[in-house]
């Protein structure tokens, strides 16, 4: 995804004067994926199926990931919900569409509605991560080599060093 590309604003956050017939038709179509998904869920939970051990340690790895190293900013959008309230969120600032930031619902924390579809969205703008502050950043393999080698290096530096100041009394 390009960086340059601009953040997706949707519908009239401010001019909004209830659910258009394709917003309801979009609620009602999310309501039935919802429903679908739960009950495909309890159809393999009621079977015995349980997650491989290897998925599970691969799910908390990421998980344990972004809560070590959360991104330094964030965008912040203001989202319209299907019930008619307005939340402010933020997101990762690498997800340019309200799809791939707030995939396409949220609960509302003023109604307590659940998995209202997003029915207008305004990016606000890029604030710092409170939360990021005191991360250091993520260790890359060739960041790690590079550490490495300099530390070889430092060692044999100081080996020098005392060896010189063996040799040169002074």
């Amino acid at each position: 995804m390009a960086k340059d590309r601009p953040y997706e604003s949707v519908g009239d956050i401010d001019g909004w004067s209830g659910p258009t017939k394709a917003d309801i038709r979009s609620q009602k179509q999310h309501d039935q994926i919802a429903q679908a998904a739960q009950a495909t869920a309890d159809r393999l939970l009621a079977s015995g199926y349980r997650p491989s051990y290897a998925a599970l340690v691969h799910t908390e790895a990421l998980l344990r990931r972004l809560e070590e190293y959360p991104p330094p900013e964030l965008m912040h959008w203001r989202l319209r919900l299907f019930c008619g309230h307005m939340v402010d969120l933020a997101a990762h600032p690498g997800h340019k569409t309200i799809q791939a930031a707030f995939t396409s619902a949220r609960d509302c924390p003023e109604c307590g509605a659940v998995s209202q579809v997003i029915v207008a969205a305004l990016p606000l703008g890029i604030r710092a991560n409170p939360r990021a502050k005191a991360t250091r950043p993520i260790p890359t393999p060739r960041v790690k080599s590079e550490v490495e080698k300099l530390r070889e290096e430092n060692a044999r530096l100081r080996e020098d060093l005392a060896r010189l100041r063996v040799e040169l009394p002074g």
